[in-house]
């Protein structure tokens, strides 16, 4: 079971990788509220799926503990402030979040109970 899951939240977080990137916006400089455009790719390079060794309170998860996590990580330097409405007011990730809500329990059911 637990390689299930651990397979499952990767596919979600994958998705979530892949929705973002489909929508970035075709223009530059895009409007505010939406999505950045991609100019130079490092924004889009810089989305990385992998295994957190700590919670979502940043405490290290005990070896033998029944928790699962996984991380959508944003490299570029500049992500915070294009996501924030108090920066660039330029969403990628939390929209993309929100349009997957709706997929999470089909994803982890196609995978889970297999």
């Amino acid at each position: 079971m637990p390689m299930r899951i651990t397979s499952s939240l990767e596919e979600i977080a994958d998705s979530i990788i892949r929705d973002v990137r489909s929508n970035w916006s075709p223009i530059s400089p895009s409007v505010r509220g939406e999505p950045p455009a991609i100019v130079t790719g490092t924004l889009d390079r810089s989305l990385k799926n992998t295994v957190s060794k700590r919670d979502i309170l940043g405490r290290f998860i005990a070896r033998g503990q029944l928790k699962y996590y996984r991380l959508i990580e944003v490299r570029a330097p500049y992500a915070a402030a294009l996501e924030l409405k108090a920066g660039l007011n330029r969403p990628f990730l939390g929209p993309a979040v929100d349009r997957a809500k709706e997929r999470f329990p089909g994803l982890v059911a196609k995978t889970v109970f297999k």
